[in-house]
């Protein structure tokens, strides 16, 4: 599965000055690379792009904190359908 949608997202929001040190781990909301404007354009992306229906209960910490657990997130949540 392809991931590179939820990567290039992020790297357009990055500064420049954190952009060397992002990687899978990286934590988006401690280092605030994301904020809930950008989390919710997130949702939308990957909502289009999987065609799967994120729900409220979803939208968690250790779910959305890093590229990571998104991707563990959006692997389950396919293989549900």
């Amino acid at each position: 599965m392809d991931f590179k949608a939820i990567v290039d997202f992020i790297n357009e929001r990055i500064p420049a000055s954190k952009a060397a040190s992002f990687n899978n781990e990286t934590s988006l909301f401690r280092e605030r690379l994301l904020d809930s404007i950008s989390l919710t354009e997130l949702v939308v992306l990957i909502e289009a792009e999987w065609n799967i229906k994120v729900e409220p209960y979803e939208l968690v910490y250790e779910n959305f904190d890093t590229v990571a657990n998104l991707k563990n997130y959006l692997e389950a949540k396919i293989s549900e359908t």
